[in-house]
């Protein structure tokens, strides 16, 4: 779990946080009533798209500590992702 680890994340948190800055500047400019609903929709769903990707990548590996990874990965997804969504809310 060493060494997968670390890149697995690296790679889901730049995925999460680049999501969220495109996200986010895509819904400044969109006429909504109630301001950050589509940041939260848009970063959301990507999320959870992320989430079952994880899990799935996870399910199929053939190595206890590949998988391992990718469930934690997971895990960490929600956590970090939503937390992001949430967060990216009160900037508004």
């Amino acid at each position: 779990m060493k060494a997968s680890f670390p890149r697995i994340l690296g790679i889901n948190s730049a995925i999460i946080l680049s999501l969220a800055a495109a996200f986010r500047m895509q819904d400044d400019d969109s006429p909504m009533e109630g301001k950050g609903t589509g940041f939260i929709i848009s970063l959301a769903t990507a999320i959870f798209i992320q989430f079952f990707v994880n899990a799935l990548l996870g399910y199929a590996a053939r190595s206890i500590e590949t998988r391992q990874s990718f469930f934690l990965a997971a895990m960490l997804t929600l956590l970090i992702g939503f937390g992001a969504c949430i967060g990216g809310t009160y900037t508004y």
